[in-house]
């Protein structure tokens, strides 16, 4: 939430043009079930093991430098289409289910929240939820299809984690 509030203002600075109360901003959620439990799900949105069922994640390590771990505090980088963006891992609580990343990139930031509730059936319920804060005006026209793409995604993330699920042991 901080480093949110950091490119904000840094937004306001940066971006030229008048001045705005607040840059354009959207939030979206979306739910999906999987085949296992909670415990089972919850490494797979981690940083280092969402590279077994999403081909195009592929994080550089900063802290630590090795990945070895998902703990609160990592730091990494991720390559996209519109640039390198600066993952940090805000939370990552087994107890509570959770965890939370802020990123910032050329262009937006993101704050993220993967939440999984367990169903019956050793199933769970998998809730993310993003909020884009755009940084520029290329990050307004992002922020302005944010909703409709991430709708989109659910179904797409689901087949991924299942087909992965499938092919390797649990």
């Amino acid at each position: 939430m901080v480093l949110t509030h950091i490119a904000i203002a840094l937004w306001a600075v940066l971006v030229p043009g008048p001045a705005q109360a607040s840059p354009p901003q959207a939030e979206a959620s979306m739910s999906f079930e999987l085949s296992v439990p909670p415990d089972t799900a919850l490494p797979l949105f981690g940083p280092v093991r969402e590279t077994e069922w999403s081909p195009t994640w592929q994080p550089r390590f900063i802290a630590p430098a090795d990945g070895s771990n998902s703990q609160e505090g990592t730091v990494f980088t991720i390559g996209s289409e519109s640039g390198r963006s600066v993952w940090i891992l805000n939370e990552y609580s087994v107890p509570r289910q959770s965890i939370r990343y802020t990123v910032v990139g050329p262009d937006r930031t993101t704050e993220i929240h993967v939440q999984l509730t367990p169903r019956p059936g050793g199933h769970s319920e998998v809730r993310v939820t993003e909020r884009v804060t755009a940084l520029s005006r290329e990050g307004e026209q992002i922020v302005s299809g944010f909703r409709e793409h991430f709708a989109t995604q659910g179904e797409h993330w689901r087949s991924a984690i299942e087909t992965r699920l499938q092919s390797k042991p649990r």
